[in-house]
């Protein structure tokens, strides 16, 4: 990590961090770890979507060390999301809502998202619990769903916009995405 990297981390509003796939070493996600302390120290939200290569770390004893780095990098995040199956490597509980009670308390998190596929989102916060229906959308491909839904949650976050209406927007980002295979498209639908 360098001092210019530093600085544009410790001046950013929001640092969202997911997966990297690093199979010889772990700097990659120390290096994660690192910035989103800096980020969470200089007032940035913190968000991260920990994916299927960090959530199956809770999974046996093998990967101990890489495990307690991604526990750290949970509990340096206010937004964590994750998928039903994500939800259930972590907290080992098969029911996504418990499941999301588990892992705020466990992470000290300030919100939960789990996105359900074509059901739409679950939401847990401090204080609030609900699950968000989403508009069908006759899906093309579901890649990239779950970015296309934390980019719309924290757009809309980044305006100042309720959880049920950060929540409302990721799920309107995701239908959109299901709909193409060309990022562009989905980028200039997007816009609209």
């Amino acid at each position: 990590i360098n001092e210019e990297m530093l600085e544009k981390v410790r001046s950013c509003k929001l640092f969202h961090s997911s997966p990297f796939a690093s199979f010889k070493s772990l700097n990659s996600l120390k290096t994660q770890v690192a910035l989103a302390g800096e980020a969470k120290k200089s007032g940035a939200i913190v968000s991260v979507s920990p994916g299927r290569l960090y959530a199956e770390t809770f999974i046996g004893n093998e990967k101990i060390e890489k495990r307690q780095l991604v526990e750290r990098l949970l509990r340096t995040s206010e937004i964590i999301f994750i998928n039903k199956n994500e939800a259930r490597m972590i907290s080992g509980e098969e029911d996504y809502l418990n499941a999301s009670k588990k892992i705020l308390k466990t992470f000290g998190s300030k919100i939960i998202c789990i996105t359900l596929g074509s059901k739409g989102c679950h939401v847990r916060t401090t204080d609030k619990n609900f699950t968000l229906e989403t508009s069908y959308a006759k899906p093309v491909t579901t890649l990239g769903a779950g970015d296309a839904f934390a980019a719309g949650f924290l757009d809309a976050c980044l305006r100042g916009k309720s959880v049920e209406e950060c929540a409302k927007e990721g799920n309107r980002f995701a239908s959109i995405c299901v709909q193409y295979i060309n990022p562009k498209n989905y980028l200039r639908e997007i816009r609209t």
